[in-house]
């Protein structure tokens, strides 16, 4: 269908098309995402309404059962100690307190027999005791002034047995909500007691009846949203506080269908609800949120109730403005485009023109390519031939820097050998110099003995002269110790000698040694000489193999290089012979722009194009 229209309202009705499904996509998304977010948020503002209240609640509640808490452990002081009070002292203090709490219904306590100071005898059917004196007074406000009354005239049900159930528990507790009727009027009140101990065993009960009225009128002004409410439920579900003035004192189990409900009250679990609100008949999200009072276990919960209605205006509203906006958007892009549009296909047009006289001077163009594409392909067989015989040039160099390579190599190999040999001559030379120093060694204690026997010979002298002297005073009985003090004198000489002879021979040979170990000396330093010009001969000879082979990769890169040049030349030859193809098929294509020009014309007026007249543009689009 748009084939009929011209460029210009072609472009109009697929931009707007394109548009405004964009634009319904974003409405769509925007209402849905801002709907969530507004639960969300509506969902976190009444959690922390009910947190708020629910705290409100507990404060009061905590705070009776702080005050049985105090009364409690004051009776288990006054047991610990042995020193009670007078039965009226106490009342006086359960007066006071009552008359400082106008919230609380009544305070009381209950007691076993004769637990509280064994008196019970004397108060036999006095006011706050029974008939046996058990200690057991409720003061209360049932009638607009406190009272003193016994805990057996508080509860139609029997005092006893909701004593018995706060004994039972053993702990604080606090107590579903019951009905108290005096003078015409009922109360619906909460008890929260606290057990009084004595030696581990409980011996009474501390308890304040609070009017539950009183904490009703605490959540009463919470309107969340302007037009929900709040309602409060004890542990068992009674509602205590509703803005339905039937719902108070009732279970809610009575309007609900869903016992999940009370499970959650009684586990202190969160529990949302949608659906009818009791008080407004409107569609509602209802929270029913757990608080505790002190340790008594018995949760209570607070229930928040907010209109639907209220959650999602803030969602409409802001999807009329959306879808405002909108609009105004697409009314002032027609506007745009239409004015856009103009300003496109007036150039378009202009273009179109320039398309034939272009396509005149492309051939002309493709002309002046052809030729200068003959002269490049002669050029690079030039180029190919010169770079073939520089290439064979440098693949000699290359062979001759191989071999030097390779020589610098077995030069290396035969300096190893030479070195290990120099280093096991210099080896030898410091072995035969180490033994030439045992030999001096040895010399020196060969002169050592041959003083030794040189002295020995020296005094077997003095001894062989005076054993002649004293054979010559013996006259002819020592002449033969004479003979023999002669022998022994002549072979102490030759001793003597021997030894002067050795000692000789023994000098000279450590003097020989020790010329014989400063040769080994030369020699060696000598030998380490040649270590180190060996040494500076290998760095030489590794800086030749280094140099022969960076020159090896060197003229491995050139003659790379050359090669790439000549594959570059036969590209070029190749490209070559493509312009001119690429010329030859400019000019037809020339041709068919000057043809193309005039058919997109046709479509930018909207005129109606043949079958047959599509072909210039497509051949034109192709190329």
């Amino acid at each position: 269908m748009l084939k009929k229209f011209n460029l210009r309202n072609r472009m109009l009705v697929s931009i707007l098309l394109a548009t405004f499904f964009s634009f319904a996509f974003t409405v769509c998304y925007i209402k849905s995402k801002t709907a969530t977010m507004a639960e969300a948020d509506a969902m976190e503002k009444s959690a922390e309404i009910v947190h708020r209240y629910s705290g409100l609640l507990k404060s009061e509640m905590e705070n009776a059962l702080d005050i049985s808490r105090t009364v409690a452990q004051t009776f288990e002081t006054f047991l610990d100690s042995g020193q009670v009070p007078e039965r009226p002292v106490l009342n006086r203090l359960l007066r006071h307190i009552l008359e400082g709490h106008p919230g609380f219904m009544g305070i009381w306590t209950y007691w076993e027999p004769n637990a509280l100071d064994n008196r019970d005898t004397e108060f036999a059917s006095a006011p706050g005791h029974d008939a046996a004196g058990r200690y057991l007074p409720w003061l209360n406000r049932v009638s607009g002034e406190i009272r003193l009354m016994s805990f057996g005239d508080r509860s139609a049900e029997g005092a006893e047995d909701e004593y018995l159930r706060a004994k039972e528990v053993g702990r604080e507790a606090v107590f579903n909500p019951a009905l108290h009727t005096a003078d015409g009027k009922t109360t619906l009140f909460t008890t929260l007691t606290v057990p009084v101990r004595h030696n581990g065993v409980v011996k009474g009960v501390v308890g304040i009846d609070m009017d539950l009225s009183f904490l009703s009128r605490l959540i009463r002004d919470g309107r969340p949203f302007e037009t929900g409410y709040l309602a409060a439920l004890s542990n068992d579900g009674t509602m205590f506080s509703h803005p339905k003035k039937e719902a108070v004192g009732k279970n809610v189990s009575d309007f609900e269908e869903d016992r999940q409900i009370i499970t959650a009250i009684r586990q202190g679990k969160e529990y949302i609800l949608h659906k009818t609100a009791l008080a407004t008949g409107a569609k509602s999200f209802q929270i029913f949120t757990p608080f505790s009072v002190g340790d008594t276990g018995t949760p209570w919960s607070l229930c928040i109730v907010v209109p639907h209605d209220k959650i999602t205006e803030q969602a409409r509203q802001m999807g009329k403005i959306i879808i405002g906006i909108g609009c105004f958007s697409l009314f002032m892009l027609m506007i745009i485009i239409i004015f856009t549009a103009r300003s496109v296909v007036e150039p378009v047009s202009r273009v179109v023109e320039r398309l034939s006289t272009g396509a005149e001077q492309v051939a002309s163009a493709s002309d002046r390519i052809s030729s200068s594409s003959q002269q490049l392909m002669k050029n690079a067989s030039e180029q190919a031939g010169i770079a073939d015989r520089i290439s064979q040039t440098f693949r000699h160099i290359m062979g001759m820097i191989r071999k030097n390579g390779e020589s610098a190599k077995l030069m290396q190999d035969s300096r190893f050998e030479a070195i290990n040999a120099i280093r096991a001559a210099n080896r030898s030379m410091s072995a035969t110099r180490e033994a030439m120093d045992m030999i001096r060694s040895k010399g020196g204690e060969i002169e050592n003995i041959v003083r030794t026997i040189d002295e020995i010979a020296f005094q077997t002298n003095l001894l062989a002269l005076n054993a002649g002297i004293e054979a010559a005073r013996a006259g002819q009985a020592g002449a033969g110790f004479a003979v023999v003090a002669e022998e022994v004198r002549s072979l102490a000489l030759r001793s003597a000698e021997a030894a002067r002879t050795t000692q000789l021979l023994v000098e000279k040979t450590v003097k020989e040694i020790q010329n014989g170990a400063q040769l080994v000396e030369k020699t060696q330093a000598a030998f380490r000489l040649a270590v180190e010009n060996n040494k500076k001969v290998a760095k030489f000879i590794d800086e030749i193999a280094r140099n022969s082979f960076g020159q090896t990769q060197g003229v491995e890169q050139v003659n790379q290089d050359i090669e790439d040049i000549d594959r570059v030349i036969s590209r070029n030859i190749a490209n070559g012979e493509a312009s001119a193809a690429a010329s030859d098929e400019l000019s037809t294509q020339a041709e068919q722009v000057n043809d193309a020009a005039h058919h997109l014309l046709g479509i930018v007026e909207g005129h109606s194009v043949r079958n047959g007249d599509t072909t210039p543009l497509q051949i034109v689009i192709q190329g």
